[in-house]
């Protein structure tokens, strides 16, 4: 069945397309994206990341490109939660197909076909209800793509296809689920959305938008939004987490693509390590999963707590199960970390890693004081290396206020990773002491971050007109399940490094210290002085460690 009344619109739409530029990372069609009046296509990294998949992984004719995964190799299904931007990306690819001219099949959320000829001059060939190729369009099939927007139920075709679908929904299992190629698009970072609003001159503040943030995480529909306040987020994402009376199910059903009890409670987050030879497009196919927000996150923590130890040793021992929630698992320790060190700390017993035989002595850590620090986050890319810009904001700017313990500390206090590759800093600091939460067993260590920390510290402390303590404490705190089995495997790669720098010399050796916090969690530490030295004579190490 034919399709007439969106026929004018489809032809402009068309011609759109072809005529529009990419500029200012920015894609804007005077009509909106085939007839929907949304924001213009800012140009999302991850975008260009599955641009380049696509490209790679498509040369040729579909059944061309491997014999033995030939129809696996050709379609390609864009999963994500919903408001993430999979639909802009279908938009993108559609109009990538039309600057080079090519023929491409739009099936949006409708139920319509529309078929476009980006060769002719008038591109909008015509529109169906029914998956019907044109004649002429079938000796080169293979070599067409088929961009759908939403699930679709048994469809057949013969070429490329670009599914843009929410997991959960029916089509994309009903849609060649087992024979294409899933991509798990991740949720934006702050940053990003930050940039994007630039772009497009949304007109939010930093502060709105880190309260919306902070409510419903990397959504660009719901966050960017001019419609919803943060209240009504925040009732949003309430109500979501409500709904999941079991989270070990709903954890279950995302990792196994089932349907779950509600697709805004976690994110999918790509792996962005790369090996020597890895391409960096191929990580997009790598995933772990991720709390929806911060607001997620205490609402979980929140209800574990209320539940007991026990009860918060079970989902902890759960997500370390499951391969793709082991993220999960760690950013539930973290916060429960955070909060017991919040009540003010607790008795410690800490042993040498390098002689594990010596007696295990007791102390007490309990900071006494400490002062607000600057929050560092990488918000831009210069000649393609990362740069970070100082975040200042409220009662987080440094120097402004004091707070008695760590109970008064806010998000002002937390210290992120300088760069996507390093890891190795995203707890909270005072003016002496890191804290690092980490799950793993062998827990890699990019040093380029800590010292940049140090000498962060050290700039306060003389805009302070203070001297600087004679060491920084790095305090690395596992869980008791992996506290036996820890070992420090990044030591020698460390030793390595700095003798290969020049500015790192003096560098004499390394004392480990394992600590243990209550029966919960234990904690490693090792004390990292200023000017960047890691020498320091083991008895003031002892000395140090007991608090007054």
């Amino acid at each position: 069945m034919e399709v007439s009344m969106n026929t004018k619109g489809f032809r402009r739409y068309g011609k759109q397309v072809r005529e529009a530029e990419v500029a200012g990372n920015v894609l804007r069609l005077p009509n909106g994206f085939l007839g929907k009046q949304l924001l213009p296509l800012w140009l999302h990294p991850n975008y260009i990341l599955l641009e380049d998949f696509l490209v790679r992984n498509t040369k040729g004719d579909a059944m061309d490109v491997d014999e033995e995964f030939k129809v696996r190799k050709s379609q390609f299904h864009l999963v994500g939660t919903p408001g993430i931007g999979k639909s802009y990306f279908g938009h993108y690819w559609f109009f990538k197909q039309a600057k080079d001219g090519k023929r491409v099949i739009w099936r949006s959320q409708g139920g319509v076909f529309v078929y476009f000829d980006f060769s002719l001059e008038d591109p909008f060939v015509h529109a169906s209800s029914d998956y019907v190729v044109p004649g002429p369009w079938l000796e080169d099939i293979e070599t067409i793509w088929l961009v759908v927007d939403g699930g679709c139920k048994g469809l057949d075709h013969d070429g490329f296809v670009l599914q843009c679908v929410s997991p959960g929904r029916s089509g994309y299992h009903e849609f060649a689920k087992d024979v294409g190629v899933p991509f798990h698009l991740e949720a934006w970072t702050l940053e990003e959305l930050m940039r994007c609003r630039d772009a497009l001159n949304l007109g939010f503040t930093d502060e709105e938008l880190a309260e919306r943030f902070y409510y419903c995480g990397g959504l660009p529909r719901e966050v960017l939004d001019k419609r919803k306040t943060s209240q009504s987020l925040k009732d949003f994402m309430t109500t979501a987490v409500s709904w999941a009376p079991s989270w070990e199910a709903v954890i279950r059903d995302v990792a196994s693509g089932a349907d779950a009890i509600s697709n805004y409670l976690l994110h999918y987050r790509l792996q962005r390590e790369l090996g020597v030879n890895a391409v960096a497009s191929d990580c997009v196919l790598q995933f772990t999963l991720k709390f929806a927000s911060f607001f997620v996150e205490d609402l979980v923590v929140d209800k574990f707590q209320r539940l007991g130890h026990g009860k918060v040793r079970e989902f902890f021992d759960f997500c370390q199960r499951v391969p793709e929630a082991r993220a999960l698992s760690r950013k539930f320790f973290e916060k429960n970390v955070h909060r017991k060190l919040q009540d003010g700390g607790g008795d410690y017993t800490i042993k040498d890693l390098v002689t594990p035989d010596k007696p295990h002595p007791v102390f007490e850590l309990k900071p006494s004081s400490t002062k607000r620090l600057r929050r560092w986050e990488v918000t831009k890319v210069a000649e393609g290396k990362p740069s970070k810009d100082e975040k200042m904001r409220g009662s987080a700017v440094i120097g402004k206020g004091e707070s008695v313990g760590l109970a008064n500390l806010d998000r002002g206090c937390f210290v992120n990773s300088y760069a996507a590759v390093f890891k190795s800093l995203d707890s909270f600091v005072v003016p002496d002491i890191m804290i690092q939460c980490t799950c793993s067993l062998d827990h890699k260590i990019f040093w380029a971050p800590v010292l940049e920390v140090v000498q962060e510290y050290d700039r306060w402390y003389s805009l302070q007109g203070s001297t600087p303590p004679p060491y920084y404490r790095l305090i690395f705190i596992v869980p008791e399940c992996r506290f036996r089995d820890f070992k420090f495997q990044g030591a020698t790669s460390c030793f390595k490094y700095f003798g290969q720098s020049s500015h790192l010399t003096g560098i004499k050796r390394n004392d480990f210290f394992s600590l243990l916090l209550d029966t919960v969690t234990r904690l490693m530490a090792w004390f990292v002085t200023k000017s960047s030295r890691i020498a320091v004579p083991k008895a003031r190490l002892e000395s140090s460690v007991y608090s007054t």
